[in-house]
């Protein structure tokens, strides 16, 4: 395997990542030079601008622990980074912290174009002329290689606004923002009572969103129209699963046919599988009757599971 990982690292080093051209320095530290390069090679990806370099340096490695420092140069600005890990599977622990390190600390280096309106930490932009912000705005995060994630302003100050994370699919600092229309559309199995649904949302009007619906169950067709206010859980923490997890409440009137009608309130919950597709399991509490006839068509609850679009 030797042989092979040394033709792919001299590869590594010697192609271009992105616009860029790297070279590291590895005298001061061979023993990481492999785990450096793949996080540096991952982290400088799309970027553009002056040659890096990166020289490694301060190896220092017991039973338990195992730290290093990095220089990263370029243009004449320099940063340094001194990652410590467990010593146990250490190549891979520093890869993977390093990584998350430059994927921040790289914009330092190579800061976005100035006219654009970009992430300037995590979920927090500055913005721009020509690009409005308001409350309840959904956006779009973009990278060199696509969209990345969905976002929504939730705090519109002066200099900054905070934003959050409808999905995260590798939302970095420095990427670009660009209005989204904020719909979906969602199609839903009725597990109980077994029908099915099709949906669709606008995210308006602040802080809650419009929400239609179309569903057959139990011999009925049904309309509905109503409000619904969505938790992204983004704030409350930033691992993967909460960055792509809300949980919503909605209440909608409707009409149905053979003629009733009626309300229903509900709780759901939603993950973005991808950075448009989401998951959904959702609780609902209905009361549909007709008057004139003294007697409900529906009064309990309906339990249904979906698969939605979100641009």
């Amino acid at each position: 395997m030797r042989p092979f990982w040394a033709l792919a690292l001299t590869l590594c080093l010697l192609s271009p990542l992105g616009a860029l051209s790297v070279r590291i320095d590895a005298s001061g530290a061979p023993q990481a030079e492999r785990a450096v390069a793949l996080a540096v090679r991952h982290a400088a990806k799309g970027l553009e601008g002056e040659n890096l370099l990166v020289t490694l340096s301060s190896f220092s490695q017991d039973d338990s622990v195992t730290s290093l420092e990095v220089t990263l140069l370029a243009g004449g600005n320099s940063i340094v980074e001194r990652p410590l890990v467990a010593t146990s599977g250490w190549e891979g622990r520093l890869r993977k912290l390093l990584e998350s390190q430059l994927s921040y600390d790289l914009l330092l280096l190579y800061p976005p174009a100035s006219d654009a309106v970009v992430l300037e930490e995590l979920y927090l932009a500055r913005p721009a002329e020509g690009f409005s912000f308001k409350p309840g705005l959904v956006c779009q995060s973009r990278s060199a290689e696509g969209r990345t994630g969905l976002l929504v302003a939730r705090d519109v100050y002066g200099e900054v606004v905070r934003l959050d994370a409808l999905s995260d699919h590798g939302i970095r600092l420095g990427q670009e923002l660009v209005p989204a229309s904020g719909q979906g559309v969602e199609g839903w199995f009725s597990i109980f009572p077994l029908g099915g649904e099709l949906s669709w949302s606008l995210s308006w009007p602040y802080p809650f969103q419009l929400s239609l619906a179309v569903a057959g169950f139990d011999r009925h067709l049904l309309f509905e129209a109503g409000l619904e206010k969505l938790w992204p859980l983004s704030s409350v923490s930033h691992t993967w699963f909460l960055r792509n997890s809300s949980i919503g409440a909605a209440v909608r009137m409707g009409i149905a046919s053979p003629f009733a009608l009626g309300a229903s309130a509900s709780v759901t919950w939603r993950t973005m599988v991808t950075t448009s597709v989401s998951f959904a399991v959702s609780g609902r509490l209905l009361y549909y009757g007709n008057q004139e006839e003294k007697r409900a068509w529906q009064d309990g609850y309906q339990l249904l599971c979906g698969v939605g679009y979100h641009w």
